[in-house]
């Protein structure tokens, strides 16, 4: 009885905490859901009207149906795309397969194409509850309880993380960031403790996986590729071991992706924006770094002290750049080193993730707060924190955080769309000063603590968002007084005019638009676009370009036949490419002032409609 009774007593706490576990995440998701549906009904419940999220999610769910209807692993064409001639692009088949294997799931019941939709616009948030979770896993060596809980609590406030989790985002963003989670959880299992060597295999899994998601998880290979070896420059020991494990895993994810992305010839293909043999020569240095560290220590013939170890690792990084260098000299320039020049005006600087957040006025100063604020508090606590560990073996965590906000903070001032990251790590350390600041108040009065966590919370938490946007609002009620009295040009009216049966929508018909429209015209109409925004259709964005901006009708005339164009879509209040030529006489100008060629003429449409767009049909034989 005496030894039930015992039992009972430890039974029952963990019970206690397992109920607290349950009724916390089902919080968490609740919160999630909630939050996605207030900001739908916000944005006017676009999703519940049959529309998703940013051009990516009607390319995603395009290329899920064309490999349903097709079979063909290896076909990435969209050939409705870049007109006549199609297009590839450089995305990658896992998250092709998280949509597909919903779709099929639901098939039975609604269809496949309805199934896709309804699958598609779940997968965001179910995945952005998945990278919390994965995150408060990755942080359990360092962090107790209520740090766990206040890291959610941080995380709310990222606004760089919400748009990929929304309802109707159907791309690999999010699927990226719970890759990150666990990339980081299992690289801290690594520094923080004696993992089993299958812990670091699937640490190094982790973030090969993240490479063959995307090769812009090049830079948190990096990061954990610097954090690894500073930490066993520093202490050495059992570090050397667990380091070539963890290369062992990136390298045969990599190898893996390669031989399954890829058909046999080519495999040896050299590709920097996709995942090749370019990214699997990164993983097999790594592996003959750490496996001839692993061979000399063992020996006992190097790295017994720190600055053996320092001398080493300088070594080693020389010559794995150098065979680089030699084998693919491009590596070094990035992932878009192939990336049309020409293209930078027309694509890069029309694409709003592509933008920087360097302010230059009102609404820029609010976005970069909204997205990069909480690094006012994170960059001081992180730098402190490494202080204060320096003698403690926590101090790994907090220099793989630190080498992360270093890596991307400014990578995302350059660029938006790597904001996610480093708010990712932000919402870590804020989530330990929160902690911190009530741990010096735990012995005060109720009344106290209150008063700090209703100051805390909303400054620390809070305060960048809420005054990044009010910046934002000032600022874009004074762009929008300049420019009072321009309208908009909607994709709506013409995906209708386009839809009509005994119209447009009679045949499939090849379209000349806006940038941005295409990858929608291909999903909600039959008809085939010229160009869309992606890298790897630069002729499309090139030969839209010059026809709209074309000054000679003649050789307009010429590039809209060997395109076999058969409409031409102009907005009525705004130019195409607005800004990168004033001139009055180019195409898209002739045709908004109603001065159509002889080779084109005027698609009667709606008079509503007619207040956004025009439609000018391509006269056979010009």
């Amino acid at each position: 009885m005496i030894s039930l009774d015992m039992s009972r007593e430890r039974i029952e706490p963990e019970m206690s905490g397992l109920r607290l576990g349950i009724l916390f995440w089902l919080a968490v998701v609740g919160l999630f859901v909630m939050t996605n549906v207030v900001i739908e009904m916000a944005s006017g419940a676009a999703v519940l009207n049959g529309e998703l999220r940013g051009t990516d999610s009607y390319t995603r769910l395009l290329r899920v149906t064309r490999l349903y209807e097709t079979g063909d692993w290896f076909d990435h064409l969209i050939p409705r795309s870049n007109a006549p001639y199609g297009e590839i692009l450089h995305w990658t088949r896992p998250a092709d397969l998280v949509y597909l294997a919903g779709a099929l799931a639901l098939e039975p019941i609604f269809g496949f194409d309805r199934a896709l939709f309804l699958w598609g616009i779940c997968v965001g948030p179910l995945l952005h509850v998945a990278m919390v979770m994965a995150l408060v896993w990755a942080v359990a060596p360092v962090f107790d309880q209520e740090r766990r809980f206040l890291l959610v609590l941080a995380l709310i406030s990222q606004i760089a993380i919400w748009p990929h989790g929304l309802v109707g985002r159907t791309d690999h963003h999010m699927l990226i960031f719970l890759v990150f989670a666990a990339a980081l959880g299992g690289t801290w299992r690594i520094l923080l403790g004696p993992a089993r060597p299958a812990v670091a295999v699937a640490a190094g899994a982790a973030a090969g996986f993240g490479l063959w998601l995307s090769v812009e998880f090049l830079m948190v290979v990096a990061v954990l590729f610097a954090a690894l070896s500073l930490s066993w420059i520093r202490t050495g020991g059992a570090l050397t071991s667990r380091n070539l494990a963890h290369a062992l895993g990136l390298t045969a994810v990599v190898a893996l992706a390669v031989l399954v992305e890829r058909p046999p010839a080519d495999w040896w293909v050299e590709e920097h924006d996709r995942i090749s043999v370019v990214h699997l020569l990164v993983g097999l240095l790594a592996v003959g770094f750490w496996g001839g560290l692993t061979a000399l220590t063992r020996a006992g013939r190097a790295g017994q002290t720190a600055p053996q170890r320092l001398l080493l690792c300088g070594l080693g990084a020389a010559a794995a750049g150098g065979v680089m260098l030699l084998v693919f000299p491009k590596f070094f320039a990035g992932p878009e080193v192939d990336f049309d020049p020409g293209l930078k005006v027309i694509f890069l600087d029309a694409v709003n993730e592509t933008q920087p957040l360097l302010p230059t006025n009102l609404r820029d100063s609010g976005w970069l707060l909204i997205y990069l604020g909480s690094a006012l508090f994170a960059v001081p606590c992180v730098l402190l924190r490494l202080w204060q560990k320096r003698d403690d073996e926590v101090w790994r965590f907090w220099l793989v955080i630190a080498l992360g906000l270093l890596a991307y903070i400014p990578l995302a001032v350059a660029m938006r769309r790597f904001t996610a990251f480093p708010a990712i790590l932000m919402a870590i350390v804020i989530a330990d000063l929160l902690a911190s600041l009530l741990a010096r108040v735990r012995d005060e009065s109720v009344m106290r603590r209150m008063l700090v966590l209703a100051v805390a919370v909303p400054v620390i938490v809070f305060a960048p968002v809420a005054v990044g946007g009010f910046l934002l609002s000032a600022g874009q009620a004074r762009i929008a007084a300049q420019a009072q009295g321009s309208r908009s040009c909607r994709i709506e009216p013409l995906i209708a005019e386009l839809n009509r049966p005994d119209g447009l929508g009679a045949a499939p018909l090849t379209v000349l638009a806006m940038i941005n429209f295409g990858p929608r015209l291909m999903y909600d109409t039959p008809h085939r676009v010229i160009t869309t925004p992606y890298p790897r259709n630069p002729d499309g964005q090139l030969d839209a370009f010059h026809i709209y901006k074309a000054t000679d009708l003649e050789a307009a005339r010429r590039m809209v036949e060997e395109r076999r164009i058969d409409l031409i879509v102009t907005c009525v209040n705004r130019p195409m490419y607005g800004g990168l030529s004033q001139s009055e006489d180019t195409l898209d100008s002739r045709l908004r002032r109603g001065e159509v060629p002889a080779w084109l003429s005027p698609v009667a449409i709606s008079d509503e409609a007619s207040r956004e767009i025009g439609i000018f049909r391509v006269r056979s034989g010009g």
